[in-house]
């Protein structure tokens, strides 16, 4: 794991701050590529990286989606605590537990 934290913070060094327009293509992108296509009222993402799932919250913010309109629903195995997966994906997203939809347990 410090490998994977050693190379984001080298990433983040190397690349610096993005500038407004990085920072939409890049929210562009990533929903071009993650993002669901069948709605026509709301955007959403699938993933499982945090830094990934923090960015596209963080562009939402950006493009100016208030944070108490944005929601998150957790896939999760029978076997895991749903309690403890919404507080970790909570601080995770920096978003409330009531942000939360009802969990998905398969």
């Amino acid at each position: 794991m410090r490998t994977l934290s050693a190379a984001y913070n080298r990433a983040r060094e190397d690349i610096g701050n993005f500038s407004e327009r990085e920072l939409f293509i890049s929210g562009l992108f990533l929903y071009w590529a993650e993002g669901t296509k069948c709605y026509d009222t709301s955007t959403a993402l699938a993933n499982t990286d945090p830094v990934m799932l923090r960015f596209f919250v963080s562009w939402l913010l950006f493009l100016g989606v208030p944070k108490q309109k944005i929601r998150a629903r957790l896939h999760l195995y029978k076997d895991m605590d749903e309690q403890q997966e919404l507080q970790y994906w909570s601080k995770q997203l920096g978003l409330p537990v009531t942000s939360f939809r009802r969990s998905y347990i398969k």
